[in-house]
């Protein structure tokens, strides 16, 4: 998800996952229980690679 997201968006913040489709599948709370606290430094590193 994150991937399609940013192909359309280009880049993907925290607030995205409060939002569809993220949201529908556990949001920012499933989101940290993936990544956990490794999550806001993947987002910022993926951002910066792929933008």
């Amino acid at each position: 998800m994150i991937k399609e997201h940013i192909s359309t968006s280009l880049s993907v913040e925290m607030d995205d996952f409060d939002s569809p489709p993220f949201f529908d599948r556990g949001g920012r709370y499933k989101a940290y229980s993936l990544f956990g606290d490794n999550l806001v430094p993947i987002l910022a590193e993926l951002n910066e690679e792929l933008v």
